[in-house]
């Protein structure tokens, strides 16, 4: 209430001030009309505040259709402007009408000419002082010396809305842009300074320590660039988006490390995926996880009859079922997708068969699993019934509800498995091409590696670790690990359900190792800080059963490409259903009597189940 009539009282007070200027402006265009002394001007005097209340009736009235005192002075922009001219035109117009109407000719046409040009200028003069006065004032809060990277249409809004809000403590120093024939020209003002290659010589003649990047048209591989040449002059660095929608600038945000690694957009045939997903039950396991969520964000693209979320933890559960809501709140989501959120493991033999029992889904997407190397290494016992026995409970479940689709998700752990972890996705991806042949259902596995901002995973670790401790910890200097974007795998891994025949392990081309100190180095730069100086890195050495270096496949040479290249296919290997299962079982029901169950797995996945051709012995 108190806000609402601070702003009542300013209108009068801006309303007021206007017709002030109206004022002054009919008295100076008379006395610049009629160049005579003060005794000769008296009588037009008279007459002009005779005529003074019609002309201010007149603009009052095209003041308040044009609606001019309600746009905030401190933003008067081009448009604002224009409605302020053609109001103070066409009332001025009206007055003069009025008056040859009424035969009243003391108001000449010059004299009405100058006023109008006198209230433009005026009115006009009065909001720009306004407006400079009040970036003049914001500016003594902004304190951090910034640069805009990208001299265009972005670089320009960026500026704008840097300056006009006071949530921005930057004070722009100049833009820099790569073309040549920009340097020494300026952008509301601001001098355009140099290139990117001059960015560390820039910066040590200017002082900035931030740089935003306003290039929105940028390829992944020339914001890396950027961001390369922006990481060698130690500069904090930011990227902003323009909305689609109007133009403006709708987020400016942090680099993140999926930037550095600069990998390509992903092309998809969304013809096949909306074949398999239009119109269909989709049911995904694990749907509050990293991949899982995504799975489901990717799919509901793909309007699916109805989408079946089960996961145990039910926060995660919980935030994916907010997220839907508030899209379909917004109208970014259509309602006509069934969405239901079911709490259970897939451990629950009889939850599962009810649940698909209920709901009789086309296609599964298996992402449930336990995936921490170190945890699954101290309770191995639970990494086999989860990710084996929950897996073999999901699958069974498929074939007896005759589902369309199977895929599962696993992981590069499975090749040449030092760990528990990754003892299982072997072990579940052997299930998968031992038990295809079940002439119902199409069963199939994608393998890929790390997924940057996943839980748990290093990058979160890394950053929680820049911001509180001052120290980050990596277990070895030479540790490499292969990394894609969650959506960029969600993306994938729809793609690999289209090309699904039955049987395959799939394989992602996740690019070239990285190393995962090369990451932390990333990072800290990102942070605006220095590695081994504002930052300690701190070697641990190996966690339980983690590798050095990570594997794609057990030979290389030997995936064979799909019509996507970034998606290949491993060699089928023949395992016999009935030996598999029945060691499966076997190993299942006796895992309370196992003394050492992880050299019992690595012995199980060794063994020839009647015509497995496995070299994992050997290597």
């Amino acid at each position: 209430m108190v806000k609402n009539g601070y702003f009542k009282l300013k209108r009068i007070l801006l309303t007021g001030c206007d017709i002030a200027i109206v004022i002054v402006a009919y008295t100076a265009a008379l006395v610049l009309r009629y160049e005579y002394g003060f005794n000769s001007l008296t009588p037009y005097l008279k007459h002009l505040y005779i005529i003074l209340p019609v002309v201010l009736i007149f603009h009052i009235i095209f003041f308040t259709i044009f609606q001019i005192n309600k746009s905030l002075w401190q933003f008067v922009s081009v448009d604002e402007a224009l409605l302020i001219v053609l109001a103070i035109i066409i009332a001025n117009v009206c007055v003069y009408c009025y008056f040859i109407i009424e035969k009243y000719y003391v108001l000449r046409y010059s004299i009405l000419v100058i006023a109008t040009v006198f209230i433009i200028a005026g009115m006009l003069g009065i909001r720009i002082i306004y407006r400079y006065l009040r970036l003049q004032k914001k500016s003594l809060f902004k304190t951090e010396k910034t640069v805009i990277i990208g001299a265009g249409i972005g670089g320009s809004l960026l500026h704008s809305e840097i300056r006009n809000n006071i949530n921005y403590r930057n004070k722009i120093i100049g833009f820099i842009d790569d073309a040549i024939y920009k340097k020494g020209c300026s952008i509301n003002g601001y001098k355009i300074l140099g290139t990117t290659d001059e960015l560390v010589k820039l910066k040590n003649k200017y002082k900035f320590t931030l740089a935003y990047i306003a290039i929105p048209s940028a390829t992944n591989a020339e914001l890396k660039m950027i961001l390369n040449k922006c990481q060698k002059a130690n500069l904090k660095t930011k990227i902003m988006h323009i909305s689609a929608a109007n133009d403006k600038v709708s987020s400016v945000r942090d680099v993140n490390i999926d930037d550095l690694l600069g990998r390509g957009e992903v092309k998809l045939d969304n013809l096949t995926i909306n074949d398999y997903l239009a119109g269909r039950v989709v049911l995904i396991t694990g749907a509050g996880g990293s991949i899982g969520s995504e799975l489901c964000r990717q799919i509901i693209k793909f309007k699916p009859k109805q989408m079946i979320m089960i996961d145990v933890y039910e926060n995660a559960l919980y935030d994916l079922q907010m997220e839907f809501e508030m899209l379909k709140h917004q109208h970014k989501l259509s309602s006509d997708v069934n969405l239901q959120y079911i709490i259970t493991s897939i451990t629950e033999e009889k939850a599962i068969k009810r649940i698909f029992n209920e709901f009789k889904p086309s296609v599964v997407y298996h992402a449930a699993a336990h995936k921490h190397v170190p945890l699954m290494e101290s309770v191995p016992r639970e990494a086999v019934y989860n990710n084996v026995y929950g897996t073999y409970n999901v699958i069974n479940a498929c074939i007896a509800s005759k589902v369309n689709k199977f895929i599962l998700i696993s992981s590069d752990k499975a090749v040449n498995p030092t760990n528990v972890m990754g003892v299982t996705k072997r072990m579940v991806e052997l299930m998968v091409q031992a038990m295809k042949d079940n002439g119902v259902t199409t069963l199939t596995a994608v393998r890929f590696g790390n997924v940057l901002n996943s839980n748990g995973s290093v990058i979160p670790l890394f950053k929680k670790q820049i911001e509180t401790t001052g120290v980050v910890t990596i277990t070895d200097p030479e540790i490499q690990r292969y990394f894609m974007t969650i959506p960029e795998a969600a993306q994938l891994v729809l793609q690999t359900g289209a090309y699904a025949k039955n049987g395959e392990i799939f394989v992602l081309d996740m690019g070239k190792p990285v190393k995962i100190l090369e990451l932390a180095e990333n990072l800290i730069k990102l942070s605006g800080l220095k590695p081994y100086e504002d930052i300690k890195i701190e070697f641990i050495g190996l966690r339980p059963g983690e590798k050095m270096y990570e594997e794609l496949a057990y030979n290389i040479g030997d995936l064979r490409k799909t019509e996507n290249n970034l998606i290949y296919i491993a060699n089928p290997e023949n395992v016999n259903n009935e030996s598999f299962i029945t060691a499966i079982r076997k190993l299942v029901n006796n895992l309370d009597n196992c003394p050492d169950i992880k050299n019992t797995l690595l012995d199980f996945i060794h063994e020839d189940f009647s015509g497995l051709k496995n070299d994992l012995s050997k290597s």
